[in-house]
C-alpha cells in the first residue's frame, strides 16, 4: 500500500472515528432527556396537585392542615422509598425535595405574608374575588368593624374609592358593606358579560400548557355566582381545548379534577417529546450549510488543476 493511500486511509478512519463518536454522544443526550422528562414529568404531577389544592384553600386553618399533611406524605414517600430501596438519582431526588421545600416553606408563611388586596373596578378585577381575599385578610389581621373603614380606605383605589366614600354610611359594617359593593360591582349585566365571556374563550397555541390554561379557567370559574359545580366548570374548559385533546379525555370522569390535570400533564410532556424528535431529526437531515465546501481531508487529495 502506497504512502498515499495510508494517509488516506488514516484520515478516513479518523472521521469514521469521529462520526461514532458523535452519534454516541447524542444517543447519550438521548438518554439524559428522556430521563428528564421523566423527572419532569413526576414533578409537574406532583406541582399541579399542590396548585390545585391550594385553589380549594378557604382558610389560613385549611392550609396549615394541608402543609402539615403534605409533610406527611413527603415523609412517608421518602421512608417508602427508602425501604423498598428504589434508586432515584441525586439530581432527580434533589430538585423534587426542593420543589416540595420550596412549596411548603412557602406555604407556612404565607400567614404572615398576606396582604391587603386592591380594587379599582370590575374591568380589571374579579369582585367576588377581591372579596374572597378581603374576608381572608381580615380574617388574619383580626380586622374588626372599627378598623375596617381604614383599611378599605387605603385599598381601595379609582372609581371604588370614590363610590365607597359617598356611602361610607351606609356601609359601616362588613355585611352591609359587601352588600352594596356586589349591588354595585357585581351587576347582573357584569355576571353575564363575564359568564359569557369565560365560556366562549377557546384554547390556542399562545395560551402555554394545557394544564396552565385549564388552571387559570377553573379558577376563574369558581368566583361565578351562583357557582357552578366542579362537573360544569371541569366540562366547560375541556370544551374549549382542542378537538383531538377532547377526544383523549373523552372517557375521563369530570367530576375529577386531579386525574383532569394529570392527563393534560402527561399530553403537555408528549407534545414537548414530540417537538424535541421533530426538532432533532430537522437538524439530522438539514443539508450542508455550505455544499459546496468538502472536508479537508478531502482536499487535501484532490488532484491539481
Amino acid at each position: 500500500m502506497s504512502k498515499s493511500q495510508n494517509k488516506t486511509l488514516s484520515s478516513r478512519t479518523g472521521t469514521t472515528y469521529r462520526l461514532k463518536m458523535a452519534h454516541g454522544t447524542s444517543q447519550t443526550v438521548d438518554e439524559q432527556m428522556k430521563q428528564l422528562r421523566r423527572e419532569r414529568e413526576n414533578m409537574e404531577k406532583q406541582k399541579a396537585d399542590l396548585e390545585l389544592r391550594m385553589t380549594q384553600f378557604a382558610t389560613c386553618q385549611e392550609l396549615a392542615d394541608q402543609v402539615k399533611m403534605l409533610q406527611r406524605e413527603k415523609d412517608q414517600r421518602d421512608r417508602a422509598s427508602s425501604s423498598n430501596n428504589i434508586e432515584v438519582s441525586n439530581d432527580s431526588n434533589n430538585t423534587t425535595n426542593r420543589l416540595l421545600g420550596g412549596l411548603i416553606n412557602h406555604f407556612q408563611h404565607l400567614q404572615l405574608d398576606i396582604k391587603a388586596p386592591k380594587f379599582s373596578d370590575e374591568d380589571k378585577s374579579n369582585p367576588i374575588e377581591f372579596l374572597r381575599d378581603l374576608e381572608r385578610y381580615f380574617n388574619v389581621h383580626n380586622v374588626n368593624d372599627a378598623k375596617q373603614d381604614w383599611v378599605l380606605g387605603s385599598i381601595l383605589e379609582g372609581r371604588a374609592k370614590i363610590w365607597y366614600e359617598a356611602n361610607k354610611e351606609v356601609c359601616n359594617t362588613y355585611e352591609n358593606f359587601r352588600k352594596h359593593f356586589k349591588r354595585e360591582f357585581y351587576s347582573v349585566q357584569y355576571q353575564v358579560k363575564a359568564k359569557n365571556r369565560w365560556s366562549s374563550r377557546r384554547y390556542k397555541s399562545q395560551d402555554g400548557e394545557l394544564r396552565s390554561y385549564f388552571r387559570r379557567q377553573s379558577k376563574e370559574a369558581k368566583y361565578f355566582e351562583p357557582a357552578l359545580s366542579t362537573y360544569e366548570i371541569n366540562y366547560a374548559v375541556v370544551q374549549q381545548l382542542p378537538a383531538r385533546i377532547r377526544d383523549l379525555l373523552a372517557t375521563i370522569d369530570f367530576n375529577n379534577s386531579e386525574l383532569i390535570m394529570q392527563s393534560l400533564s402527561n399530553l403537555d410532556i408528549s407534545q414537548e417529546g414530540r417537538e424535541f424528535d421533530r426538532d432533532k431529526t430537522q437538524n439530522f437531515n438539514r443539508p450542508n450549510q455550505n455544499p459546496g465546501r468538502k472536508l479537508s481531508w478531502q482536499n487535501k487529495f484532490q488532484p491539481s488543476r
